[in-house]
């Protein structure tokens, strides 16, 4: 995968398990964005995984959907860049005020090509 974007958001690439989601909460290393904020904790495999949280303050269920697609296609996009190795974890926070705001593809690709290395360089520096 390394060189080139994978050609599908695979299931291997999504974080499922709770326990996943924890652990990268409990890293501490995270990155608010504005619109959201980016967990990052190191996984045991040779490529990096998405897990996201959108909760319903973030609209109804179509709105909700819509953001979830943006952010996986933006990583997916991303991936390539992506220092290999980690599992972010995105929790959105987009205030119910503000019914048609939303993250368009390219703030999503961005925000991962910014938050990626700055949290794999953060990760790096602490002790094991």
């Amino acid at each position: 995968m390394t060189g080139q974007s994978p050609a599908r958001f695979r299931p291997c690439h999504h974080v499922r398990r709770g326990v996943d989601f924890q652990r990268a909460y409990a890293s501490g290393a995270r990155r608010d964005a504005g619109w959201c904020v980016v967990h990052a904790a190191p996984n045991a495999l040779p490529f990096s995984r998405l897990g996201l949280s959108v909760g319903r303050r973030c609209g109804n269920a179509p709105r909700r959907n819509r953001i979830k697609r943006m952010l996986r296609e933006g990583f997916r996009l991303a991936a390539s860049q992506l220092p290999e190795g980690l599992d972010f974890v995105v929790s959105c926070r987009l205030p119910p005020s503000a019914p048609h705001e939303r993250p368009t593809l390219g703030e999503a690709h961005q925000l991962f090509l910014a938050v990626g290395p700055s949290l794999a360089r953060r990760l790096a520096t602490r002790p094991a």
